[in-house]
């Protein structure tokens, strides 16, 4: 470790401090801050919000969208892996602090001039966020006691004010040319534009404040409408300029708070969600193709899908087209995406160009492309995908009323936890389907041989002697092999080609044995892997020190994995 890395360590440490709620709630920790630092005279205010992102710390800092907000790492460690500046999303950091349980050293965070809060504990942090109702408006100082109502209704917060991420020039090409595609800038991220440049049309960036008549000027081929923080609601030029474009009849495609603000020019309203939608990994249905994309998130509102839905049947709106609900969130069944059948109109809710986060969504910049090259087809309406409402419960027919689980195998506290954390879980959700759950588990040191996970519970050796007798003793009807690793898949493969399982009238449920083996054995897994279009890395089998050092002379070459 280096000396810069060192102090950095330390100044983490510098000062007390805690994290106030209008509540009286508070949440202790310490900051790389002075106590004379003046920020802390008057409190660092902002609005908490928290992202369940694992990975992407550093596009997230960055990212406009997050202006205001005191940025909540759920993920216990930041800065574990070295920072990268080609995946920044503007020049600066634009939260008013950033709070996680552990930062590492490194170079983007020991730069960072946003000040730095190690909460004690974020998981309850993120807890309370979650239940508290009403806004998240918190301060950070370093006294215990939480400021009055009356400073914490007068505290102005700068989440709304867009000048202090929209573009500054009045106007930025970015590909030169006649028509271009123009970008209204909010507090546009990098990876959009990005997007947009790699498609080849002339693309020209304005400022949040351009007026409908100079977005026209351009003579546009489409108009793009880009993310950006605050409440939409709050930017009523904005809102009356959008409804300008959309009655201009030039195509439109929007983003986060673009697609937020296209919502309420299509007078439809905009609700607050609880506590927004923040992290790298969220689900959403395509109702066009019923396709899940697993997207990229950063939100606090939502378009409401109750005045969406008695709107969209007719053609009574600005653009005289028919409108769809285009995606929906499978997490809270909310509104995160709208499009017109013929295409001209197409906003989504979530981000397309991830940083951080999956590319499943960036279907949406293709399709730009399509469009504009005139090789899109119709929407049928009539035939889009529908949302399961599995809030409400979802029933489904079992055949099986005892099921005999495997649990994990290893006699080592603190092994193999990801089958203990699988099996919990398996436990649990075929206990509340009504199924009689028997365990076997050879390790007692786990949460799933708690008494109250299974109907009975079993503490044997994982032998297939053992397994037979409970089967018999019990009566069980299927066997889940899937969760307790590689014992109880090649024990329950044995039982199999024994017959049995058929012999006793058993059902294996997960996996059948051709798709264990294919995975166990990684020169079968190679193979199918290879059936799919997929390259895997060279693969030898030695027996011996002598062969193993004639494979990697002669074949393999060095460094080798072994």
């Amino acid at each position: 470790m280096t000396t810069n890395e060192q102090l950095f360590l330390e100044s983490l440490e510098k000062t007390p401090g805690f994290l106030h709620f209008e509540d009286g709630t508070s949440f202790s920790g310490t900051l790389n801050l002075e106590t004379s630092d003046p920020r802390l005279e008057k409190g660092i205010w902002g609005e908490a919000a928290f992202t369940t992102g694992m990975t992407g710390y550093q596009e997230t800092m960055t990212d406009p969208s997050f202006l205001g907000q005191h940025i909540i790492f759920s993920s216990p460690h930041i800065g574990n892996y070295p920072s990268n500046e080609r995946v920044n999303q503007s020049q600066n950091c634009h939260g008013t602090s950033i709070i996680a349980k552990s930062f590492s050293p490194n170079k983007f965070l020991m730069e960072c001039e946003t000040p730095l809060f190690t909460c004690d504990d974020t998981r309850a942090l993120v807890k309370f966020i979650t239940k508290k109702k009403g806004n998240h408006k918190s301060v950070i100082t370093t006294s215990s006691l939480t400021p009055s109502p009356s400073e914490f209704e007068k505290e102005e917060l700068i989440c709304n004010n867009l000048d202090l991420v929209s573009s500054k020039s009045s106007s930025t090409v970015i590909n030169p040319g006649n028509n271009p595609i123009v970008l209204i800038d909010y507090g546009c991220k990098q990876a959009i534009i990005n997007n947009l440049k790699d498609l080849g049309f002339p693309l020209v960036i304005l400022g949040h404040k351009a007026k409908a008549s100079e977005v026209l000027d351009f003579k546009p081929r489409m108009i793009f409408l880009s993310n950006g923080p605050g409440d939409p609601r709050a930017y009523t030029a904005q809102i009356e300029e959008v409804k300008k474009l959309l009655g201009s009849q030039v195509p439109i495609r929007g983003i986060c708070l673009g697609h937020q603000l296209i919502t309420l020019a299509l007078e439809a309203s905009i609700i607050k969600l609880p506590f927004g939608q923040r992290g790298v990994n969220h689900p959403c249905i395509e109702h066009e193709t019923g396709k899940v994309v697993i997207t990229s998130q950063n939100h606090g509102y939502a378009a409401s899908k109750a005045e969406l839905t008695k709107k969209f049947p007719s053609k009574n709106n600005i653009l005289g087209r028919e409108l769809f609900i285009s995606y929906t969130s499978l997490f809270d069944n909310s509104v995160e995406g709208i499009s017109s059948s013929d295409h001209f109109l197409k906003t989504v809710q979530f981000h397309p160009e991830a940083y951080p986060g999956t590319h499943d969504g960036d279907g949406f910049f293709k399709e730009i492309k399509s469009y504009l090259t005139n090789k899109s087809n119709p929407v049928d309406t009539s035939k889009l995908e529908k949302v399961v409402n599995l809030s409400a419960g979802y029933k489904k027919d079992v055949p099986y009323s005892k099921v005999l689980i495997i649990g994990s195998g290893p006699i080592k506290i603190g092994q193999a936890s990801e089958f203990d954390y699988s099996g919990t879980q398996a436990c649990k959700v075929l206990m509340a389907l009504g199924i009689e759950v028997v365990l076997l588990n050879s390790n007692p040191a786990t949460i799933m041989t708690d008494s109250e996970m299974a109907s009975k519970t079993y503490l044997e050796p994982i032998t297939k002697e053992t397994l037979k007798k409970i089967v018999e003793k019990e009566g069980v009807q299927a066997v889940l092999s899937t969760l307790g690793g590689q014992t109880a898949l090649n024990l329950c493969i044995d039982l199999e080609e024994e017959g049995y399982f058929k012999e006793n009238n058993i059902a294996l449920l997960g996996a059948n044995t051709d798709t264990i083996r294919k995975t166990e054995d990684r020169e079968l897994f190679a193979k199918e892997l290879a059936t799919l279009g997929y390259h895997t890395g060279e693969r030898y089998s030695a027996y011996s020190q002598e062969e193993c050092l004639k494979l990697a002379h002669d074949e393999v070459g060095f460094p080798l994995i072994i």
